[in-house]
């Protein structure tokens, strides 16, 4: 019995250090990422943010979110939307009232709608181009909301034209007779900056 208490002890002991040691890393990682988001570029962003990845759990939920957001970022300005839209997602999770990633993950749509509407072009087979229309469709419908919050809380003229293609693109799909409504009370809340204090 004595033996197994000992065992226990240097189990939790370990344990602990271990948790410390991680914790310290994850803290190093994120000086490391801050300084290069700061003074780098995004590639030296993305190097710092991806060794920090692997620990981003040991952090404080509110830091995790503005890392989430501005390695996104840095994903985003180097052409590499799919790696960003995840992040970005997890933000909104976390903080869906701030508009800034509404609209980062609106044009990736907006993006990802525009490949999409070249292969609707391109086909030739009308089952096929039924199809890639239903598609093209969803990722529209996907697009709005995080349009229009960005729109209720940053009223920019060029959102609203995007918002309004995206409307007569799917049509009643998208409740245009609501819209006013959806504006004034996505309005409500907004956030227009991420902290990493807390």
């Amino acid at each position: 019995m004595k033996h197994f208490k000992t065992l226990f002890l240097i189990l939790v002991s370990v344990q602990m250090t271990a948790h410390a040691q991680t914790l310290e890393e994850a803290e190093k990682h994120y000086y490391d990422f801050s300084n290069n988001r700061l003074y780098g570029d995004n590639q030296s962003v993305i190097q710092a943010g991806e060794k920090l990845l692997p620990v981003l759990d040991k952090l404080h939920p509110q830091r995790q979110v503005f890392f989430s957001f501005y390695l996104g970022n840095a994903y985003e300005q180097e052409g590499q939307a799919e790696k960003a839209l995840p992040l970005y997602l997890k933000v909104i999770e976390a903080q869906p009232d701030y508009h800034v990633v509404h609209r980062a993950v609106g044009y990736i749509y907006l993006m990802e709608s525009n490949e999409m509407a070249v292969k609707v072009n391109a086909s030739e087979d009308p089952a096929e181009r039924k199809k890639l229309v239903e598609a093209y469709q969803d990722i529209l419908a996907k697009a709005l909301p995080h349009l229009e919050k960005d729109y209720a809380c940053d009223p920019y003229e060029g959102t609203l034209e995007s918002i309004n293609r995206i409307m007569a693109s799917l049509g009643e799909r998208a409740k245009p007779g609501e819209f006013k409504q959806r504006i004034e009370k996505l309005a409500e809340n907004c956030v227009t900056i991420l902290e990493d204090r807390f």
